[in-house]
């Protein structure tokens, strides 16, 4: 551990993003899994950005304020000085 403090990460799978057949979820499928109010800031990242894309897109479209962290943990393991959690 880096560093202590709060965090606000939650973990979900990106295939919770999508249905049986590739299809997106429905908007109403990805909010009952978010649980979040519609609006919410929320920003994707997986190991290096391509999943958390997809997840994104499905965020969007259920009425998130979502980011994509295109770099992800690739990017964030490599910074000392970033917070990190076990």
């Amino acid at each position: 551990m880096r560093a202590r403090g709060t965090s606000r990460a939650r973990g979900t799978s990106t295939s919770a993003s999508s249905s049986r057949g590739g299809r997106p979820a429905s908007p109403e499928r990805v909010r009952e899994l978010v649980g979040l109010p519609e609006g919410t800031e929320i920003v994707a990242y997986c190991h290096s950005g391509s999943r958390s894309a997809l997840a994104t897109l499905a965020l969007r479209a259920a009425g998130y304020d979502a980011r994509n962290y295109a770099g992800s943990w690739h990017e964030w393991s490599r910074h000392d000085e970033l917070p990190l959690e076990r």
